[in-house]
């Protein structure tokens, strides 16, 4: 009945009149009315607004005021160009956690490429805006520091399952010093988790350890497994996302530097002189995007590994992976697959590669590009199985001007050297891209077909800078044969004709038929360019167009004639309200938020005058010729640029090893020398050993990686810096030392071996750069010691202090100080100048083979050439703890003056002695002389004595025998009662509880 009752209950329904309905029904229209009205809830309530406490607010005010302050940041001017080279985004993490499968996924997540293998930096288009360059990082202390120099963002691996190694600590210590990137973690390995809880616990504590290191909030990305040898496709997908729309923060070192990441090395040396010194210097050219600032053709440049180098030549080069084409007016959300580029030239993933003096053209081995470029692949692969040169070619061939002349030879023709263009069968064509760039395409010309009409034809298009519209023509087809030499360049011939025609320009018949090919022709049969342009022109200055702000709507009825209409609200369109709504609601932020000060402050103040500073260095060459602006300008960050350096040493080349980063840095002026570098340092708290002055120091400053022998000091009141033997516990201290000139504030660490088998942690110290001397002004503390030979009154003279008359004379004036008066001992207390070691040498790690880089090995401690030679180390004799020998003063005899000798008593009177008390009684004794026979009775009875003393000890040893036995015995006997008695105790209570047991 109940469950009746409730199947069939009236629903409620709502009051339609009366003072309740009547009360929700003007809430109702008030809540309307406020979505309209532009004035904010504070505005129209400031009394629900105002702070009822003076204490809670002025609190509130400080914590707002200080939140402000920390996003606050010294602004820097943007020196990004309007096209950015790539952003370097690297793969970190220690051995076997999925740097390769991370770097191949997401390749394939924006190429749809496969790639086998990865060697080197894999440049890519990610977006219409964005490229990136993804390298890997070796587990090799001085590619992680190329890389943390280098990188705007940082991919960290951790194996979750295995937690996190010291690779990444020092990565991240290293990261700290030279300019700390985006970082981003990335943990693998998850599928190894077998309990979910198990999961989630470790998660949440390697979390929480990255946000210790990094900052709280750092994303932390988990690829949860991995599917056919690849990991799944929507976390790479969302990975992705989050680096195509990451924003970077310049850094300061490579705000002030140019720098390039070389994607390719070719070693230009004469064979001839390799052939004669397999040992002699090479010519290397480099490629790569430039990065940083504007690059100086001048300037010196320097490559972490190698050495310091003055460029011989820099040229500029087609972009070999360029953005999307965004001329086009209509907008993609996406790019289609011929813009999805990739360019890896060390890992054979490029197509057409341009030189300054060569080009390259990579075959590939799919069916579609077989069927695609089959007669450029035809033409590439003829030319490649040619035995012989064009110009032992040119030496056979024979020509023949009448037919029954007999054939010449090519050193029997005299040519006349009119035209200096190249005779090599590649030429290049340069078309105008709507962006702005020019670049550089391949053109194959057969020896049996004459391409002297297609050449003019390109350069003509080349030169009107895109006028005419692009077309796919036919071939043009010319005869084989014919009077070349009458034929005039500059008159158009057209195609298909068998005959040289030649057309006069100034008949108004022949300008007609190609008025349609420029902009203001008839490019379709619907399309009359003059007529459009009309119509854009009427549209822009008499069409009709809607105020955004007063909803008014401009009609154009007649010619300059406008007509003002109100539009209803009822007659306005979905969009239209919408776009309403968004106004009302962006005036009313912008109420709240902004220009609360019309003054503004000295912050924003600064970045507006940041930013105007960046859009006039925008502007200053825009409108120049590219040759001219490289000449004034320099080589600006964002373009592809070949390096050629001479003197490169031989085992760069032969062990070059592709998967070792290349950047080569380039130097300010000043850089290139070396002086005193006075720096602050503090030993890292996680290095076990604290420093040693004059210790050889592995330190990373700037782009150089180089050894030296610092001097540790500390500053005293009077700003004198005093030498310290070890660098002090968890406190800076500054250090000297002989290297090259780098800016103040930079940062530099230090390590002391590079192998990778150290199980502790290797990053030895950090520290900044103070300032930059000529000198180094390091003192210590000396202290002099003498003894005074002759005194006389305030006279005294010192010996032992001084070793020579020059030394003596530099002490003149000097204050001297003594214990107990000048009579003791004397010493001066004085400061000593040290010499700070003049020792720099670069690391050369890059010239080793790849298997012993990290072996490498410089100047070594007198500590370790002692353990390897097994020398120990003789102490001091001065310093050994000794005992103490004190002799007996003997004092001299105590006399009593005879006038007091008569009142002392006569027990304490002296008491004198015979003045000849005459020979001891010892010297009196006569020495016994025994008989032979008192000998021999002496000796039996010594020899009786000692057998006697022997036979007790051998009766003491068996009593001791026989009571060891016993004792053992009675242990036995003890151990069998001990049994005896639990067996017994065993049957009684065995015997109690089964009469227990029975019943009553």
């Amino acid at each position: 009945m109940g469950e009746d009752a409730e199947e069939f209950k009236k629903p409620h329904r709502a009051r339609s009149a009366g003072k309740k309905a009547q009360k929700k029904k003007e809430k109702g229209q008030d809540k309307k009315s406020l979505k309209h009205d532009p004035t904010t809830a504070k505005e129209r309530n400031p009394k629900a607004f105002s702070f009822q406490s003076s204490v809670s607010a002025e609190r509130q005010f400080r914590r707002t005021q200080d939140l402000d302050t920390k996003k606050q940041h010294a602004p820097l001017i943007d020196r990004t160009p309007l096209e950015p080279p790539p952003i370097v985004v690297a793969i970190v993490g220690p051995p076997k956690v999925g740097k390769s499968t991370l770097a191949k996924c997401l390749i394939k997540n924006f190429t749809k490429q496969n790639v086998t293998s990865i060697k080197g930096p894999v440049t890519l288009v990610s977006g219409k805006k964005r490229r990136l360059t993804i390298i890997e990082c070796n587990n090799d202390i001085n590619s992680m520091i190329d890389i943390a120099k280098i990188a705007d963002l940082v991919l960290l691996l951790v194996d979750a399952w295995f937690g996190f190694e010291m690779e990444t600590f020092e990565f991240l210590n290293i990261c700290q010093v030279h300019g700390f990137p985006r970082i981003m973690g990335v943990l693998t390995h998850l599928d190894y988790f077998k309990q979910n809880k198990q999961l989630r616990k470790t998660k949440k504590t390697l979390k929480h350890r990255f946000w210790t290191e990094v900052y709280a909030g750092a994303k932390l990305f988990y690829l949860s497994g991995m599917v056919h040898g690849e990991y799944q496709r929507m976390e790479v997908k969302n990975l992705g996302r989050f680096i195509s729309v990451m924003k970077f923060r310049p850094i300061s070192w490579r705000n002030q530097h140019p720098y390039v990441l070389a994607d390719r090395m070719e070693d230009n040396t004469e064979v001839e002189l390799i052939r004669k010194n397999p040992k002699c210097d090479r010519n290397v050219c480099f490629y790569g995007y430039l990065r940083g600032i504007h690059l100086k053709p001048d300037m010196g440049v320097h490559i972490p590994g190698v050495g310091d180098f003055i460029m011989d030549d820099v040229s500029k080069l087609p972009d070999p992976c360029g953005l999307p084409n965004t001329g086009d007016k209509k907008m993609k959300r996406s790019l289609n697959e011929r813009e999805k580029l990739v360019y890896a030239p060390m890992s054979g993933m490029t197509g057409v590669v341009y030189d300054k003096d060569a080009v390259y053209v990579d075959l590939k081995k799919s069916g579609n590009a077989e069927a695609t470029h089959s007669e450029a692949k035809s033409l590439v692969e003829t030319m490649q199985g040619q035995k012989e040169t064009l110009d032992t070619k040119l030496e056979e061939a024979t020509m023949r001007i009448f037919s029954s002349d007999v054939p010449l030879l090519s050193n029997e023709v005299q040519y006349e050297e009119e035209d200096s263009s190249p005779s090599s069968g590649i030429c290049e064509e340069i078309i105008a891209a709507d962006d702005g760039r020019r670049r550089r395409k391949v053109i194959f010309n057969d020896e049996d077909t004459n391409g002297v009409a297609e050449a003019e034809e390109s350069d003509d298009e080349g030169e009107l800078g895109g006028l005419f519209r692009v077309s796919k023509p036919g071939k043009l087809k010319l005869p084989k044969s014919g009077p070349w030499d009458e034929i005039d360049c500059s008159v158009y011939t057209p195609a298909g004709t068998k005959d040289v025609v030649s057309r006069d320009w100034s008949n108004e018949e022949v300008r007609e038929s190609i008025k349609d090919c420029f902009v203001t022709g008839q490019w379709k049969s619907h399309e009359d360019a003059r007529s459009l342009l009309k119509m854009d022109d009427d549209e822009e200055v008499f069409g009709d167009f809607e105020d955004l702000q007063t909803g008014e709507v401009v009609k154009a009825e007649d010619e300059g004639m406008r007509v003002v209409e109100d539009k209803p609200e009822m007659e306005k369109t979905a969009a239209e309200k919408r776009l309403e709504k968004k106004r009302k609601l962006k005036e009313m932020f912008d109420a709240e938020y902004d220009d609360k000060d019309p003054a503004g402050t000295y912050f924003d103040d600064l970045k507006k005058q940041m930013e105007m500073q960046a859009q006039m260095n925008r502007a200053e060459f825009e409108g120049m010729d590219e040759n001219l602006r490289l000449q004034f300008e320099g080589y600006r960050p964002g373009l592809y640029i070949r390096i050629e350096l001479k003197g490169v040493p031989c085992e760069f080349v032969e062990h070059f090893d592709p998967t070792y980063p290349v950047v080569i840095g380039g130097l300010i002026s000043g850089e290139e020398n070396t002086g005193y570098v006075r720096v602050r340092i503090k030993k890292h708290r996680w290095h076990k050993k604290i420093l040693k002055s004059r210790d050889p120091l592995i330190i990373s400053l700037g782009w150089r990686r180089f050894q030296t022998m610092p001097i540790f000091s500390a500053q005293d009141v009077g700003l004198r810096n005093r030498m310290l033997k070890y660098t002090p516990e968890h406190v800076h201290c500054y250090a000297h030392f002989w290297g090259p000139v780098t800016p103040q504030n930079q940062g530099f660490l230090a390590f002391q071996s590079l192998e990778g088998r150290q199980a502790h942690f290797r990053i030895a110290a950090t520290g900044a750069v103070m300032d930059l001397d000529k000198t180094a002004a390091v003192v210590k503390k000396l202290k002099l010691v003498g003894t005074p030979l002759k005194v006389y009154k305030k006279t005294a003279f010192i010996r032992g202090m001084f070793t020579t008359c020059l030394e003596a004379a530099k002490f003149e004036g000097a204050a001297i100080k003594s214990v107990s008066g000048i009579r003791d001992i004397v010493f001066v207390r004085t400061w000593y100048e040290v010499t700070v070691p003049k020792f720099y040498a670069p690391l050369q790690t890059l010239c080793l083979a790849p298997s012993e880089r990290t072996k490498w090995q410089g100047m070594r401690t007198v500590r370790e050439i002692k353990r390897e030679r097994g020398i120990k180390a003789e102490p001091n004799p001065d310093n050994l703890y000794t005992p103490i020998e004190r002799t007996l003063k003997q004092l001299p005899r105590w006399t009593i003056p005879k006038s007091l000798q008569r009142q002392v008593p006569y027990k304490d009177k002296p008491k004198y002695a015979p003045s000849n008390p005459g020979i001891p009684v010892e010297k009196k004794r006569i020495a016994v002389i025994r008989e032979p026979e008192e000998e021999k009775a002496n000796e039996l009875i010594r020899s009786l004595k000692m057998m006697r003393r022997e036979k007790q000890f051998t009766e003491k040893e068996k009593a001791k025998t026989k009571r060891r036995e016993y004792r053992k015995q009675l242990q036995k006997a003890e151990v069998k009662q001990i049994q005896r008695v639990k067996n017994l105790k065993k049957r009684i209570f065995k015997e109690v509880s089964r009469m227990n047991k029975k019943p009553t």
